[in-house]
């Protein structure tokens, strides 16, 4: 199993809908996945047609098995782990980073995709703590820059505490026609990237049809398969599974 972590510290730069499109990317390709809300937001939870109200993520962080968790048969076509407001109140405790990973030792998925909020925090450091690989959604603007400065320094201080943490990579989202100034922050972020060791894995266009899906609870690989965002996070996946996770 591989845990997926989708992390940065800046909203906006399209976490949800990577989380979302690269579980069904696993799906399709035959793979087994399963998503995790860790968002107070739920934003996850809504688009993939996930009933909120009942036992959540939170429940998951607190000792209730997976299992009596996960939602099957979603619109959205994955199952997912959902999310609840109340996670907004969970506070950093000695040790309490490590529920999330303790409680996905008894989860048997091929893929586990994990969504974050846009904040340092109890709920990302469980992500990070939990993840074998993080992917880092960014924009071509100087805030997705700064953002990856940060994240990445969040990063170093899990190298000591999980030696199962091993591939970062970073994925260009919500990308329209390029100017001649997104070509520039393209250039320099991946230049920025891989000095920090950050693999650029590909680029996510913008595109009507992956927020209709998104606005009607569909997978992007039945409602528009042949869009240009369903070939780019199919081709982000599978960049994935070319190169499993690195084992310590």
């Amino acid at each position: 199993m591989q845990v997926v972590t989708i992390c940065t510290q800046k909203g906006g730069t399209g976490k949800t809908s990577t989380a979302q499109a690269l579980a069904q990317a696993a799906e399709k390709k035959g793979k087994s996945a399963l998503l995790i809300d860790l968002d107070p937001q739920g934003n996850l939870t809504h688009i993939t047609g996930a009933k909120a109200g009942g036992k959540s993520a939170l429940d998951l962080l607190h000792g209730t098995p997976a299992a009596e968790i996960i939602q099957k048969g979603t619109s959205g076509g994955v199952e997912i782990i959902p999310a609840s407001w109340e996670l907004q109140n969970e506070a950093t405790s000695k040790g309490s980073a490590l529920r999330l990973a303790a409680a996905l030792e008894n989860v048997n998925y091929d893929y586990v995709f994990i969504d974050t909020p846009a904040k340092a925090g109890e709920l990302q450091y469980n992500a990070l703590q939990a993840a074998h690989r993080v992917i880092i959604p960014a924009n071509l603007d100087i805030l997705s820059l700064q953002a990856l400065y940060q994240i990445a320094a969040t990063l170093e201080a899990f190298k000591e505490s999980n030696k199962e943490l091993g591939e970062v990579d970073l994925l260009f989202t919500c990308c329209r026609r390029e100017t001649s100034l997104s070509k520039q922050m393209r250039k320099t972020i991946t230049s920025k990237a891989e000095e920090l060791g950050i693999k650029v894995i590909g680029s996510i266009p913008e595109a009507v049809a992956f927020q209709e899906a998104q606005a009607l609870k569909e997978n992007i690989f039945s409602y528009a398969p042949k869009s240009k965002p369903a070939a780019a996070y199919l081709e982000a996946f599978e960049s994935i599974e070319r190169k499993p996770r690195r084992r310590k």
